[in-house]
């Protein structure tokens, strides 16, 4: 449906509720998935988020005994996610819930049966949780699978800042506008080679929105002044990877940018060979990148971005729906290419990425985003 309310009210109207009750019970039903958007906002307005936190309404408003969730925490923030298991686990507590996620170190201590599947589809575990765990531990490390220690695993290397940099963008009194309202401000950002900054906020703050007006997606007041070459030379990747695909197969996708570059037709073979491998998408280089899983749509936008080596890359939540193996890969790469000077501006919500690798970090707030400092490490 085209608003909040009304998406709640058609699961009410197919269970024949009277339309006197369902005001109350639509305001209960957001207010229970923390759907802070006015009662009646158009969907399309909300964020990424924030619409996950309306599909968590809606599926409450069903008051069924049995629940299907497919990531349903991929794109929210850590309070969020916390909050939503919360919530899930306190409505759900006579019901049945089958669940397909990554993000698993909030939701590991609210099921009581877990099910491996390795990458054939084949079933390799299934039992209690904490057997299952234990017991197979080894595979999930060799497989790449999401346990409570993955990040032990991680790539070893922690903000290595470069000895000489270069400007590559200077932003003064930026504001970013969604249809002539005004949505996130941000005073001053110098953004140099070899920065990885990790953008980070609560849904809804402006984060995404934030990214699409340095990138020139937007309309802005204020001033954004690229250092020579590196607005050309600036990859972007959206919130949702649909938005990005232009060509009718994974292969041609990926090779769509490298005729911009300077590198010969057996060097295009060989890079874009070399990403299909890096990115596991050899398999499925001949299907439409419509008909990839999410999680391979989304490597695929993040590919599609770094086969040119940008000097400047802005990511929106590269690495939701992946597994452990597949983001520290992605990883890697953003590494070894900052180290060779490339600048990272990346939204995520991940505490390891940021504590771990980010040079700086850019909080959002209520529309307004303010530097910091990094101050730990994982």
């Amino acid at each position: 449906m085209p608003y909040t309310d009304e998406e709640i009210a058609f699961v009410l109207e197919n269970q024949q509720r009277p339309s006197a009750e369902m005001p109350e019970r639509i305001r209960h039903f957001l207010k229970l998935a923390n759907v802070t958007a006015p009662f009646h906002t158009p969907i399309n307005n909300l964020s990424g988020g924030m619409k996950q936190r309306l599909q968590l309404a809606s599926l409450l408003a069903l008051e069924s005994d049995f629940y299907y969730l497919d990531e349903p925490t991929a794109m929210l923030d850590p309070a969020a996610t916390r909050y939503f298991w919360q919530q899930l686990k306190h409505v759900t507590s006579e019901k049945t819930l089958l669940i397909v996620e990554h993000k698993i170190t909030e939701v590991i201590d609210f099921v009581s049966r877990v099910v491996i599947i390795d990458a054939d589809g084949k079933i390799v575990a299934d039992g209690p949780t904490e057997h299952v765990l234990t017991a197979h531990r080894s595979f999930l490390e060799a497989a790449g699978i999401w346990h409570p220690n993955s990040w032990d695993q991680a790539p070893a290397f922690k903000r290595i800042t470069l000895t000489q940099t270069t400007p590559l963008l200077n932003i003064n009194n930026l504001t970013v506008k969604r249809k002539k309202q005004a949505v996130v401000s941000l005073e001053q950002l110098t953004i140099n080679s070899g920065d990885w900054l990790c953008v980070t906020g609560e849904n809804g703050s402006g984060k995404s929105t934030l990214l699409e007006g340095i990138r020139g997606l937007l309309k802005t007041s204020g001033h954004l002044t690229f250092s020579e070459g590196s607005q050309d030379d600036c990859g972007f990747v959206f919130q949702n990877p649909n938005y990005q695909f232009i060509c009718d197969t994974v292969e041609s996708e990926l090779a769509y940018g490298l005729q911009f570059t300077q590198l010969s037709a057996t060097e295009q073979n060989e890079r874009l060979g070399l990403f299909l491998q890096s990115f596991n998408l050899t398999t499925k280089k001949d299907l439409h990148p419509l008909a990839l899983s999410m999680g391979q749509k989304r490597r695929l936008s993040v590919a599609c971005s770094l086969i040119t080596q940008p000097t400047l890359l802005l990511l929106d939540e590269p690495t939701f729906g992946q597994d452990a193996r597949n983001t520290f890969r992605l990883i890697e790469h953003l590494e070894e290419w900052r180290q060779a000077g490339m600048a990272i501006l990346m939204i995520t919500h991940e505490p390891e990425i940021i504590n771990r690798y980010a040079t700086a970090v850019l909080e959002v707030t209520d529309g307004i985003a303010t530097l910091k400092e990094a101050t730990s490490d994982a």
